[in-house]
């Protein structure tokens, strides 16, 4: 399931699976939020992030992808996949996101 909201759309079914990725549009794509799931472990969260990475970038390379990872060691794998910019759940998520997908500047 696709829902707009704004000049956003949220999918709801397997971020991994090519078909519901196109129901998405997510070959015209500029920009991509993917979100830790909650009702995960932090590992198998972090390895789910990233293999939906690898399945929107399979799609539209060029996408630019913000990808929230909740264990260290998980960073550098996301970035190995294409991650633009990693957000790291300690932070003010929020308002993190926001700014981050309007903007391609790095926070330090």
């Amino acid at each position: 399931m696709c829902r707009r909201v704004g000049p956003f759309r949220s999918i709801k079914g397997d971020p991994q699976d090519p078909e519901t990725l196109v129901k998405a549009n997510i070959q015209h794509a500029e920009k991509i939020l993917i979100t830790a799931d909650p009702d995960q472990t932090e590992e198998h969260a972090d390895i789910n992030s990233i293999l939906s990475l690898i399945a929107c970038k399979g799609i539209n390379s060029s996408i630019y992808s913000i990808v929230e990872i909740l264990t260290s060691k998980h960073s550098v794998n996301a970035k190995h996949a294409g991650a633009d910019q990693i957000i790291y759940r300690s932070l003010p998520i929020s308002h993190l996101m926001y700014d981050k997908l309007f903007s391609k500047e790095m926070l330090n």
